[in-house]
């Protein structure tokens, strides 16, 4: 790296936030536990990179965003297990930690971080204003990506959409085998 001079007092990083769509994504590095200062409460931060356009616009691609998910609550953690679930993880979470587990434990977060990252899921992202007024992705349904790889399966009428996020469905994707 070169030292230069930088004559501006400001720097706009130009953070792109992704069109509505419906994409595949990967989970990504940076999975993290989040305090709100206010409310005391904790998310768990899941970074997402949009990997193929579904619906949207192609040039979606490449961009990323990251999913809040209040693992504190009972809906969280319905979240977490139907992810985990979908990519093939649930299985070896729970031989990993048998019985209950505090999601809030570092160990825990080590193994999501270890394992969740490159794993693919599918996301039906719209746009929502956040509390000042910035664009921001709100994710309205995740869904398993099939073991076939990607493809174009029939489009999702996004108004009509049945299944929110958390909501599971009574299949499972094949378990890891190495964990």
């Amino acid at each position: 790296m070169k030292f230069e001079k930088v004559d501006s007092n400001a720097m706009d990083l130009a953070y792109e936030v992704p069109a509505p769509g419906i994409s595949i994504c990967e989970f990504g590095e940076g999975i993290q536990k989040q305090v709100n200062p206010n409310s005391g409460k904790t998310t768990l931060r899941l970074p997402f990179t949009i990997l193929e356009v579904e619906d949207g616009p192609e040039d979606n691609v490449g961009k990323k965003f990251s999913h809040f998910l209040p693992i504190q609550t009972p809906y969280g953690e319905k979240q977490l297990n139907s992810l985990l679930s979908w990519v093939g993880l649930l299985e070896g979470f729970s031989a990993k930690f048998q019985g209950e587990i505090d999601p809030l434990e570092d160990v825990f977060l080590a193994a999501l971080q270890l394992k969740l990252v490159g794993k693919r899921i599918k996301v039906i992202h719209e746009i929502q204003k956040n509390q000042k007024g910035k664009d921001q992705v709100s994710i309205v349904r995740f869904e398993k990506v099939n073991n076939s790889g990607i493809g174009k399966p029939a489009p999702v009428d996004r108004k009509k959409t049945a299944m929110k996020v958390g909501q599971t469905q009574a299949t499972q994707a094949e378990p890891e085998t190495d964990w």
